[in-house]
């Protein structure tokens, strides 16, 4: 196909999403052709490093590079800051759009990882904002979309907002270094952090059914082994988190809950995205797809069917504070 100088190719038989992704990279490719490479830092790296695949969550080949990361919640910014100071790399961190045009106003960065739901600026306001301000000084910088919500269709909502590829939370160690490594290597036009929405979930991913009240099972506990692979194996760093959410996530709990007594369907759902990707990180899965569920009901409007997940996912985070305090002890 490269003989042919064919752009790109999908293998028969295929998924449609596949097909799709497809379109889109190629598509992405020669939009930023023509804005020009997406880092200078890769251009003094060998072409041939490009050929070696990422493993085990390694940067061994990846240079320190210069991160500014948009992170609203504490639990987060824990995590994502611990991950790159392990490999050297120089961190900026912000807590809301705002905060983050401002910084990169001020700094030259290599990368930006932005959430996308922030308070003040959402990431996707922030975005418009940087790539206007490229329009000036003529420098493209990769962003990299943090999502909590993994559905259908984001990927493509996050290219088309300008950004050039999106890591779904919870992060895992491995898609934030390979991500970071496909930067760095200067692949420019590639949507980075590449993954499969349904496979954040596997084939528990919930779904919204008009007139469906009934949630899917709460476990209620920690998957010890799912965590310490989101902190790359460190247990002080797990249990850092645990301490933190140990506060955070009944806070965030009466949130929702105030949310819900003043029919506030946009507090509750933000609320609960923040929620979701913060007990991600603790392997606390059967909560965070009860708090997707939470954030669905309430993008729907539909606040009389949040009631009974509120109500599980308040005994559930008693449950879990248990255990946590199990882990901090040890």
């Amino acid at each position: 196909c490269q003989e042919l100088n064919i752009a790109a190719y999908v293998t028969k038989p295929f998924k449609p999403s596949e097909l799709l992704d497809t379109i889109v990279r190629v598509v992405s490719r020669q939009n930023t052709a023509m804005r020009g490479p997406a880092s200078s830092v890769l251009r003094r790296l060998r072409p041939e490093i490009n050929r070696t695949p990422a493993s085990g969550g390694s940067s061994s080949t990846c240079p320190p590079l210069k991160v500014l990361v948009a992170e609203d919640h504490a639990v987060n910014q824990t995590l994502i800051l611990a991950l790159l100071k392990r490999h050297n790399h120089q961190v900026t961190m912000t807590s809301t759009g705002k905060e983050a045009v401002e910084a990169y106003r001020q700094h030259t960065f290599d990368v930006i990882l932005m959430d996308v739901q922030m308070p003040e600026m959402d990431g996707f306001e922030a975005t418009r904002a940087i790539r206007e301000l490229e329009r000036q000084t003529g420098r493209h910088t990769p962003i990299v979309a943090m999502t909590a919500h993994a559905m259908k269709g984001d990927r493509e909502k996050c290219l088309a907002m300008g950004m050039d590829g999106y890591l779904p939370k919870p992060l895992t160690p491995t898609d934030l270094y390979n991500t970071l490594r496909e930067i760095a290597l200067g692949r420019s036009g590639e949507k980075f952090g590449e993954v499969e929405g349904e496979e954040c979930y596997g084939e528990n991913q919930p779904t919204l059914v008009p007139g469906t009240t009934a949630a899917p099972p709460l476990p209620g506990e920690m998957n010890r082994e799912v965590a310490l692979k989101r902190v790359g194996g460190d247990l002080t760093l797990l249990r850092t988190l645990a301490k933190m959410f140990r506060t955070e996530g009944p806070k965030l709990v009466r949130q929702m809950s105030q949310a819900l007594e003043a029919s506030d369907a946009a507090r509750l759902r933000m609320a609960a995205h923040t929620f979701k990707s913060a007990a991600g990180n603790l392997g606390a899965e059967g909560m965070m797809q009860q708090a997707l569920r939470l954030e669905l009901l309430a993008r729907a409007g539909d606040l009389d069917a949040a009631r009974e997940p509120l109500t599980q996912l308040e005994q559930a985070m008693l449950r879990l504070d248990r255990e946590l305090q199990e882990l901090s002890a040890e």
